[in-house]
């Protein structure tokens, strides 16, 4: 679920085309329904979970690596377990950033969707909040 705010239906097409557009490439199965007269926004818990998504999901390349802010969290779309990504850890700074990458390819992450989050904590309160919408706990 998301909540756009825009003043212009273009403007709003554009953004939900380029999303969707990411989404299938992720190779998802995608439903997009669009009602221009929503009278409600979005529930509490729904704006939180949108607002932790720092950056849409993007393919998780060496040169996209070294563009990411030390700190930052990084997680693969590729799921081992509940709960669990197949590489899931902090961002390491610019002098280790090689051996991180030889550790996204061990785990077979490398060139896949990945997710960025400010911190390990938002990365957190993400996946609770995933599961959560699942209805597991």
């Amino acid at each position: 679920m998301a909540e756009v705010s825009c003043t212009e239906r273009e403007e709003v097409m554009t953004l939900i085309d380029a999303f969707v557009v990411t989404l299938a490439e992720s190779d998802l199965g995608v439903r997009v329904v669009i009602n221009d007269r929503v009278t409600s926004f979005l529930r509490p818990a729904d704006k939180e979970l949108a607002e932790s998504f720092n950056i849409p999901p993007t393919k998780l390349t060496f040169k996209f690596l070294q563009s990411l802010p030390v700190g930052s969290y990084i997680a693969s779309n590729i799921w081992i377990g509940p709960k669990t990504m197949a590489f899931a850890e902090p961002v390491a700074p610019l002098e280790s950033r090689k051996d991180q990458w030889k550790r996204i390819v061990a785990a077979g992450t490398a060139q896949r969707t990945c997710h960025v989050f400010r911190s390990e904590e938002a990365f957190d309160h993400w996946i609770k909040a995933v599961f959560k919408q699942m209805g597991h706990s």
